[in-house]
């Protein structure tokens, strides 16, 4: 979270929609019509930030915001913003600037406007503190480079520890001759290698004993005619059907995330900016918040949960308003959300395991995915609820679309433009800490278009990965599903098509050896009839991974015109595994 925005005034009024989209934003907004109150859980210094008004029929305002001037908030000096029903007049405006306001503003204020000075004052003031304060290391350490020993600390702690950053790297662990590496995308795992090399999927298959040796030989001949792929043999000879199929890849691929869960000796190295090479690493197909769930319910040992559960036994726990994952990114291993939902910040860890509400390995794995944090103070709900007014002036307040010709990126909504704008490079070794929030910002956003696309609301799909793409321009997946989906929308369209086909290239030219971006641009190159252009990129696709069933399937179409040649191999491999029954 940003932090929490504290609202101090005896006759509220906001415009509507201002708390859910300061929610959106990753601020918490608390009201009270109390002076005292709101001095008080100023100065316990839980605050990022204070709006007051400053004529007050209780208190003075003006002393209030002389007291206030004094208080130490989350993230270092406690800036306050006057927002106020007086009119603007000169002598008014010095007053709040000389008492210590840090902008004023008079009622009724525009949405835009207000969440344009809370950003602003956001990015001015130093990044905030870290609320789960038992993980050691400044973020600065985070951003560059840093190792260990898993015995200290665990990979569902590194990877947390990182998620809070936005990292983006490698992280590197070694245990007894083994390696394993997880590539980072904005704090969120997206694949993985080892140093076993790239294993062929029939490899896999008899290695973890889901096929036999005998299967095996025929597979690994017939695919090395180069006729057919082991996956395709293996849904043709019956072996696998297609949901086993895609089990089969999925496991492969998480297989060297997994197994870190179980190692709780040997060490770990961060690098920002470090790509694993790609021809030993493979995509996760499924949801990496899915993915952390089953590290830690299933791999991680329950004597290290309860563990690092003692070490946060005093803190509060609270759902997160924004987490990077879904509850529908995360399946069968989701708990009900009207548990999550009762976390509200009152309860201590200690406190929520002892009351029975969750199991232990439930809230350690929901708080490694994100979905719920932790606090060193309770969060207390001030006053009652604020009831919203009509803005007399309409304002954006979702980010929009540009029409085609305008823009090429969708552009974020007001109080976003209203701040300045933050550069984010490719990575070259480092990341720029002052952008980690937009970079986890980012992700957010980009899995918001990952649930609207699978639901086929393509332009919420749209805004979501336009946003993507502004917060963090460096990552191609971004583009390349920014490009799909305007596509999607308007598949007909061919100066549409034309702009989807440059982000996607962009999306491309950013993510040479990722295979999604080369898939989208097939299926679109399909769309044009350039079935040449086609081909090459989905032959490109396949280069990068064989076994992509995306790839696969979208090669199946670009051939259905001529006959395969294939068919009396696959049924004399298929009548060798009926002889054999």
């Amino acid at each position: 979270m940003a932090g929490t925005v504290l609202y101090i005034d005896d006759e509220p009024e906001l415009p509507r929609g201002t708390a859910e989209e300061l929610s959106r934003l990753g601020f918490r907004l608390k009201h009270t019509r109390d002076p005292e109150e709101g001095l008080r859980w100023a100065r316990e210094g839980l605050s990022r930030m204070v709006v007051l008004e400053v004529l007050h029929e209780e208190a003075d305002g003006w002393e209030l915001l002389a007291s206030l001037g004094t208080c130490a908030g989350s993230a270092g000096e406690l800036p306050v913003i006057v927002l106020t029903r007086g009119e603007r007049t000169p002598e008014l405006y010095s007053q709040a600037l000389e008492s210590g306001a840090v902008d004023f503003l008079t009622k009724p204020v525009l949405r835009a406007e207000l969440l344009a000075a809370v950003l602003d004052c956001a990015e001015r003031s130093d990044s905030g503190r870290s609320l789960d304060a038992d993980l050691a290391g400044p973020a600065s350490d985070v951003a560059t480079a840093f190792s260990g020993d898993l015995s200290e600390a665990p990979l569902p702690e590194l990877l947390l520890r990182l998620r809070r950053v936005g990292a983006n790297g490698a992280l590197v662990l070694q245990f007894e001759g083994e390696t394993r590496g997880i590539q980072l995308r904005n704090g969120s795992p997206v694949a993985a290698a080892s140093n076993r090399g790239f294993e062929t999927l029939e490899d896999f298959l008899v290695r973890t004993k889901r096929i036999s040796g005998d299967e095996h030989a025929v597979v690994t001949g017939a695919s090395g005619s180069g006729v057919v792929s082991s996956s395709e043999l293996l849904v043709e000879l019956g072996v696998l059907d297609e949901r086993g199929l895609r089990d089969a890849l999925a496991r492969r691929a998480a297989e060297p995330l997994l197994e870190g869960f179980e190692w709780t000796s040997g060490s770990f190295h961060f690098e920002a900016g470090k790509q694993l090479k790609s021809k030993q690493t493979l995509e996760f197909p499924q949801s990496p918040g899915q993915l952390l769930l089953e590290g830690c319910l299933k791999w991680f040992p329950s004597r290290g949960v309860r563990q690092l559960l003692d070490r946060r036994a005093a803190h509060y726990v609270s759902k997160e308003d924004r987490p990077l994952y879904s509850l529908r990114d995360l399946g069968a291993l989701a708990c009900e959300p009207d548990v999550i939902d009762a976390l509200q910040g009152d309860q201590t860890v200690a406190e929520v395991l002892e009351a029975g509400l969750i199991e232990e390995s439930m809230l350690y794995a929901l708080l490694v995915a994100g979905l719920v944090e932790v606090h060193p103070e309770p969060i207390l709900e001030l006053g009652m609820e604020l009831e919203p007014v009509e803005e007399t002036v309409a304002a954006p307040a979702q980010p929009a679309v540009a029409p085609i010709g305008e823009s090429r990126t969708p552009t974020p909504a007001a109080p976003a433009a209203a701040t300045p704008a933050v550069t984010v490079d490719p990575p070259k070794g480092g990341d720029r800490d002052d952008s980690a929030s937009r970079r986890v910002e980012a992700e957010r956003w980009y899995h918001d278009g990952l649930d609207a696309l699978a639901a086929k609301n393509h332009e919420k799909a749209l805004e979501a990965f336009g946003m993507a793409a502004h917060l963090d321009p460096s990552q191609g997946e971004y583009h390349a599903h920014l490009g799909y989906s305007l596509h999607l929308q308007q598949p007909r369209n061919v100066v549409v098509r034309r702009e989807a086909l440059e982000h996607i290239a962009k999306g491309v030219k950013l993510s040479p050896d990722a295979w999604r971006p080369l898939v989208f641009l097939g299926r679109v190159f399909r769309a044009a009839e350039d079935l040449e252009s086609a081909r090459k990129v989905i032959g490109r696709a396949l280069r990068l991974d064989p076994d992509c069933s995306a790839a696969r399937a979208e090669m199946r179409l670009l051939q259905a015109a001529a006959q395969p040649q294939t068919v009396g191999l696959v049924d004399r491999i298929r009548g060798w595994f009926k002889g054999r029954d």
